[in-house]
């Protein structure tokens, strides 16, 4: 048996398109607009760098609170986001 598994897209500024699974580089945190809406529907998104100086920090905090988040993890070095609407909303700080 096979798992399926989405297509990840890696970009350097939010996609026109929605996609299922989308990895934001560093350089790019600065440039995404906001809302999120390509990536309404129960998509991801990976954010690198969300603390590398407290500008990356603010974008990330402006993430969270986009009307399209519902959850997110902190894991310092990326941001995980997630635009599943049939859960409660939540943000986490993972330390390990």
């Amino acid at each position: 048996m096979t798992a399926a598994v989405p297509s990840a897209t890696v970009v350097h500024e939010m996609p026109t398109a929605p996609c299922e699974l989308c990895f934001v580089a560093r350089e790019a945190l600065s440039q995404l607009t906001l809302p999120l809406s390509p990536m309404a529907g129960g998509g991801m998104l990976i954010v690198e760098g969300i603390h590398t100086d407290a500008a990356a920090l603010d974008r990330w905090r402006d993430i969270q609170q986009d009307p399209q988040v519902v959850i997110t993890y902190d894991l310092y070095t990326y941001g995980l986001v997630f635009f599943d609407s049939t859960k409660h909303p939540q943000h986490y700080i993972v330390n390990f």
